[in-house]
């Protein structure tokens, strides 16, 4: 084999999926790189966006607008969704309800930092019932004028049931115009979503 047949032969050189840093050798450079833009995700496009639009709402007038903080208190996000939320509610103080892992303890943080009412599920039915003494110690912390209570129900073949940890789990308790009733002198609102179709761009939850 003559030179020019060894030059053909050579393979080209391939990159190689790694890169020094100091002594360590890092296999995968986009594993260091991708945690971050979570984070710088939220602080430079999602807040700004979510300020913009609570402007438009206070601009317009347009009071009772939810902030409702997904991410569980144990989650890594948590912080960076709380000091969203803040940030909400100190661009439209009084003009927006909070909602997501609200309890007794923190609900009237909530009330302080800006928001008009607290919106709660899972506190309240707890262990898939209604847990009374925790809503009387709700309702004395903050007050019956700042609580919503959230009784978005999913359907079965008894009818529309609570249904709580984010829409998780299941309980016993059917939505009725008794329900209401009884609960209507521990809150100033009801939230109901019917989340069979929640967000799924179809037609409204219908009774049989």
């Amino acid at each position: 084999m003559n030179k020019k047949d060894e030059a053909k032969s050579e393979k080209p050189p391939t990159a190689q999926n790694h890169f020094s840093l100091g002594k360590c050798k890092i296999s995968n450079p986009g594993a260091v790189y991708a945690w971050p833009m979570g984070a710088w995700f939220l602080a430079f496009f999602v807040a700004p966006l979510a300020i913009i639009i609570i402007y438009s709402f206070l601009k317009k007038g347009l009071y009772g607008g939810h902030v409702i903080i997904l991410n569980s208190a144990d989650s890594e996000y948590y912080e960076a969704s709380r000091a969203q939320a803040l940030e909400a509610l100190k661009a439209f103080p009084g003009g927006l309800q909070i909602g997501g892992g609200v309890t007794r303890e923190n609900a009237a943080s909530w009330i302080e930092a800006g928001a008009s009412h607290v919106i709660v599920t899972s506190y309240i039915f707890h262990d898939g019932r209604i847990d009374h003494g925790r809503l009387e110690g709700l309702k004395r912390e903050v007050g019956r004028e700042h609580i919503v209570l959230d009784l978005s129900c999913r359907r079965t073949d008894t009818g529309y049931m609570v249904a709580t940890d984010r829409w998780q789990t299941l309980t016993d308790i059917e939505v009725t115009p008794a329900l209401f009733k009884s609960l209507s002198e521990h809150c100033d609102e009801f939230l109901i979503h019917a989340v069979d179709v929640e967000g799924r761009g179809a037609e409204i939850g219908r009774a049989s």
